[in-house]
Order: C-alpha cells, then sequence, then structure tokens
C-alpha cells in the first residue's frame, strides 16, 4: 500500500541523516493514507528531539506545515467526491477506535 511506501521512503531519508524529510513524509503519509504511521511517526520525532538532530521549532513547524499541505488537498477532494465533508482517515480512526 501506499502507507508502506511512505514508510520506506521515511527510514531512507532518516538513515541517510535527513531527519526533517523523514519527518515531513511519514507526517503526510499518515494524515493521508495510514493513521498508523503515527506509531513510526511519533517515536522517530522524539528520538530526533531526544537528540537534538533538529531544533523543536523546526520540527513543530516541519510536522504542523507537513500535515496541513496533506489534509487540505485530501479533505478537498474527498469531500467533493462524497459531497459531504470528509476526511477518509478520521473517518477510519474514529470508526475504529
Amino acid at each position: 500500500t501506499f502507507g508502506v511506501l511512505a514508510a520506506s521512503l521515511a527510514t531512507a531519508a532518516w538513515l541517510e541523516g535527513r531527519h526533517q524529510a523523514a519527518l515531513s513524509t511519514l507526517t503526510v503519509g499518515t494524515v493521508i493514507f495510514r493513521f498508523d504511521l503515527l506509531l513510526l511517526l511519533a517515536p522517530l520525532t522524539l528520538l530526533v528531539a531526544a537528540r537534538r538532530q533538529l531544533p523543536l521549532a523546526t520540527i513543530a513547524a516541519t510536522g504542523i506545515g507537513s500535515g496541513a499541505a496533506a489534509l487540505l488537498p485530501t479533505l478537498l477532494l474527498d469531500s467533493l467526491l462524497w459531497r459531504r465533508p470528509l476526511w477518509p482517515e478520521g473517518e477510519v480512526l474514529l470508526a475504529n477506535t
């Protein structure tokens, strides 16, 4: 699935030392494809913060910016196609918890 692709790309970026790209990729993958990618995103974010590989402001800006940039198109497109306000991953999260 596309979630596995996002996880693979993020892992490769993290191993190459591109921490901001890894966090951004996982955030986009979490918002659009698979909310359970949060299980990889959260520990990676804590690790990057604990090791001070990125400043906290950069981590927050990356997460908020990537999340908003991913959420807006999926909200618009899916709401248009389903003819009601819809975020598919949000509905799956609500249904499964």
